[in-house]
């Protein structure tokens, strides 16, 4: 069977001209204005020793999680930017349901391995002195006992990373190290995230900077609001240096975002100008988009050879190859046409008009797509 990949001569890896949000994080399409944003902020916070703490949102498509992806992959690469980043997808919820289960996602992220070993090097630093630094710094001797016992054997530590996740204890496990049923309140569980924190930042030299998709759950939260609102109050004060945060949610106006996200506590803790929208596409960036998509996918050589063997099927149109599979009237539009079809578009749909028109395409045989060829095709 032929492949998309041999048809149109896509480069590397691709197989078709979908987007993959981990391994395309490299390149960010068409968002050009949104992109320098992004930068400006990311250089702000790392000239400050202040950790970004950001909200994307757009519509479902707008390509919030790529974007996000992106960042983390700038924050892997730019060496001028040191942190250690973590990415996490909101677990279901329900209408009573904290923000434990966020905490509990980022701390299954880091891992008990990890954790315990940025722990243990913190505590082989300052010695004796460890448990009163913790202790003193998240105000709590049980979240104390509870890192101290991370670095016991067996079930103990296993038993202490349960209770940190916010998870709660049977009773005899509670018993075994010391510590209450369960870590519940707000304060509490951002006390562990900032602590984690500061000790990477110890060991490593790094920011912790927690990446976190599909907050647009947080609608199904009812009951549990106060819980997470006062949990992201704390996380997006100015008195948290310790961990930044990056969250993306689908919504179309600050006004319809989950109560809690865009609760006045916390939008003027995370500052308006850091809420950054991804709007739809407009016909210009319509065409920026599938110009860098095209540009990225398409194997120079192969495309050269396909266009030079079926010259028929440019059908009096211009070659260009910078727009190949299309010709320069069928690449015009196509854009045209998705954008008029709704009055905008986004990256999902770009992506899947462009799979409906190079499937029919290679069921048609055609390896140029021509403006004569969509109108007869109207793909």
């Amino acid at each position: 069977m032929d492949t998309m990949k041999d048809w149109f001569g896509l480069a590397n890896a691709h197989t078709d001209f979908f987007v993959n949000n981990e391994t395309d994080r490299r390149v960010l399409f068409a968002r050009s204005e949104l992109n320098s944003q992004l930068q400006s902020r990311l250089a702000r916070c790392f000239r400050t020793s202040y950790p970004p703490k950001m909200v994307l949102y757009g519509n479902w498509g707008a390509g919030k999680t790529h974007t996000m992806r992106h960042v983390e992959y700038e924050l892997e690469q730019n060496q001028n930017y040191k942190a250690r980043t973590f990415f996490a997808e909101l677990p279901d919820v329900t209408k009573k349901s904290t923000f434990q289960v966020a905490h509990a996602a980022f701390m299954d992220c880091m891992s008990q391995d990890n954790v315990r070993r940025w722990f243990s090097l913190y505590h082989a630093k300052k010695a004796q002195d460890t448990e009163e630094l913790v202790r003193k710094f998240t105000q709590s001797g049980d979240i104390a006992k509870a890192f101290m016992s991370l670095l016991l054997p067996g079930e103990g530590a296993r038993i202490a990373w349960d209770w940190l996740r916010g998870i709660e204890l049977k009773s005899a496990d509670a018993r075994t190290v010391g510590l209450p049923t369960c870590l519940e309140q707000s304060t509490q569980l951002v006390a562990v995230l900032r602590m984690i924190g500061l000790i990477v930042s110890e060991i490593e030299d790094r920011v912790l900077i927690w990446l976190l998709d599909e907050a647009e759950k947080l609608k199904d939260v009812t009951d549990g609001i106060p819980h997470w609102t006062a949990s992201l109050r704390h996380l997006s004060d100015v008195q948290n240096r310790q961990l930044g945060f990056i969250i993306a949610a689908s919504f179309r106006d600050l006004d319809d975002g989950p109560d809690a996200l865009v609760d006045l506590q916390v939008r003027t803790r995370i500052g308006e100008t850091n809420y950054l929208q991804l709007p739809d596409f407009q016909a210009d960036q319509a065409e920026e988009f599938c110009k860098a998509l095209l540009a990225d996918w398409i194997d120079p050589q192969i495309r050269d050879q396909i266009i030079k063997s079926y010259p028929a099927e440019l059908d009096g149109d211009r070659a260009d190859p910078q727009l190949f599979p299309f010709t320069d009237k069928g690449f015009e539009k196509f854009v045209n046409d998705i954008c008029l079809r709704e009055g905008s578009t986004n990256p999902r749909g770009i992506q899947q008009e462009m799979d409906a028109a190079f499937n029919r395409a290679m069921d048609d045989k055609r390896h140029i797509l021509s403006r004569d060829y969509l109108d007869s095709a109207a793909v």
